[in-house]
């Protein structure tokens, strides 16, 4: 491909940065990796704020991001490409996908249950509520779980529309919470495990465990901001969780910010919560034999 006799890979660079400016972050990544010499484009403010903005519109870790983010110092152009290919890649997935599973997913309700750190902070659930209130189902009575200490409502069945705004494309879902202790115990407490109901001697407490059993999702909060001992338990306590799900339910580790100090900076600060958790090969997401996500 040339134009008089000039190769592509052999263009100024000027005229090179010209034609990646109208590319999208995806064909910038396919180009770079087929021209190896425009592999220095990565690396100009333009598009790496362009491939941040990508990033950080969907940001979410598996255990292969989680190998081509956490395990580098500094991202060579050939993982960064890597990244964003295999991004891309799992979101068309899913969006390709979706319209086959969703009259399925609409056909049952799906039980999820809420824990973590972010969970016990003062004033988080407020907020949550809030939004979880706008989309309560109101023709749904709810499943009547056990009432282990800790334990919060007989569950909030929410209605999420998945195709269109009819009924038939309502995604049906039961929410319940379970804190580690009492509302009047979780500021005096430092300590996360410590008379926990949740976790006890790095075990699930029988209450905890029973909980976690009868639900298809498992979303576990945490707030980015914690000391190197609070981390130290988080681990313990995600540990022991991840180790009782089995191969049909579903992790979703959350990341909680204030949305004025992550702005842009929302992938950056998933890596973070990633990397506190171990990464992939070690501590509690390398001890779930199930799906999950950060």
């Amino acid at each position: 491909m040339s134009q008089q006799g000039l190769m592509v890979s052999s263009l100024p660079s000027p005229i090179t940065y010209n034609i990646c400016q109208c590319l999208s972050s995806l064909e910038i990544v396919n180009a770079c990796t087929a021209i190896s010499k425009w592999k220095w484009i990565i690396f100009t403010p333009r598009v790496q704020n362009l491939l941040r903005r990508h990033m950080n519109r969907s940001a979410w870790l598996d255990r292969r991001l989680c190998e081509l983010t956490l395990k580098q110092t500094s991202l060579s152009a050939d993982y960064i490409c890597q990244m964003v290919r295999y991004h891309s890649m799992q979101t068309d997935l899913f969006d390709r996908n979706f319209s086959e599973f969703a009259p399925v997913m609409t056909m049952q309700t799906f039980y999820c249950l809420i824990l973590g750190p972010a969970v016990d902070a003062i004033g988080f659930l407020d907020s949550f509520y809030t939004t979880l209130i706008r989309l309560m189902d109101t023709n749904s009575k709810g499943k009547l779980f056990s009432h282990p200490v800790g334990w919060t409502g007989n569950g909030i069945s929410i209605r999420i529309p998945v195709e269109g705004n009819t009924t038939s494309g309502d995604l049906l879902i039961e929410v319940s919470t379970l804190h580690a202790r009492f509302k009047a115990d979780r500021e005096r407490q430092s300590s996360r495990v410590k008379d926990s109901f949740i976790v006890t001697s790095g075990h699930l407490t029988r209450q905890a465990s029973s909980m976690i059993e009868v639900n298809d999702f498992v979303f576990y909060l945490v707030d980015a901001p914690q000391s190197h001992t609070s981390w130290d338990e988080i681990r313990c306590e995600l540990t022991a969780i991840s180790r009782s799900l089995s191969s049909k339910q579903t992790l979703v580790v959350i990341s909680v910010c204030a949305a004025s100090s992550v702005e842009d900076k929302e992938f950056d600060c998933v890596s973070e919560i990633a990397r506190n958790l171990g990464g992939a090969d070690r501590g509690p997401l390398a001890a779930a034999a199930t799906n999950w996500r950060v």
